[in-house]
């Protein structure tokens, strides 16, 4: 019961961030919304802030098992065929928590403590596994070398834009990042710029 409680309440409170922002929403509003007393969110979170840092706690620490399950799972496989496989699993983890992933993405683009917070811990230990990844790739011929942080820069930035510029993808290019067959069609492009990078080409130098 505690559980299912708690897990209307951070429901709730994500739904209305996305909607009316963090600063712009009240305990008493998340309380309404979740049908609970607001005491409950104060039990349970002590505060927003607290509410606001469980919720990251909780998408990024399944997030980063999702990845290191992954790596056990494939892990007798080439480096570039782990990297697609959680690419893959990664996706489909943002998916089943977009709403989620929309409103930390979006806190990870200002300047705060839980932003610096996550970046120093998950995004840092994400940042390194895909690195060795891409290395090890490199060394064994698998692919082409480019620049490690560029590549990142533009696998992350695909990963996520979904999320970032829901309403850009909406109401201009009329995708919908909620609907399956967005899914699959985002995946399918991943797909086919990972299989780039086995092409041969010349390197790239900076």
């Amino acid at each position: 019961m505690a559980r299912e409680t708690k897990e209307a309440i951070m429901d709730a409170a994500v739904q209305l961030f996305n909607t009316t922002g963090y600063g712009g929403t009240s305990v008493r509003a998340i309380a309404q919304k979740a049908g609970v007393n607001p005491a409950l969110v104060s039990y349970y979170f002590k505060n927003k802030e607290g509410l606001l840092e469980e919720m990251s706690v909780s998408y990024f620490e399944g997030y980063m098992s999702s990845l290191v399950n992954t790596l056990k799972e494939e892990g007798e496989a080439g480096a570039l065929t782990v990297i697609r496989k959680v690419v893959f699993r990664l996706l489909d983890y943002q998916r089943e928590h977009a709403e989620t992933a929309r409103f930390l993405y979006r806190e990870l683009t200002l300047d705060t403590m839980l932003a610096r917070e996550i970046a120093t811990t998950y995004l840092a230990k994400e940042k390194y596994i895909f690195t060795q990844l891409l290395e090890e790739a490199v060394a064994n011929g698998e692919m082409v070398q480019f620049p490690v942080p560029y590549t990142m820069m533009q696998l992350k930035t695909m990963m996520m834009v979904p999320y970032l510029q829901k309403h850009y993808l909406t109401n201009v290019l009329f995708v919908f990042p909620h609907e399956m067959y967005f899914h699959k069609t985002h995946r399918q492009q991943l797909d086919y710029w990972l299989k780039q990078l086995k092409k041969e080409a010349s390197p790239v130098h900076i």
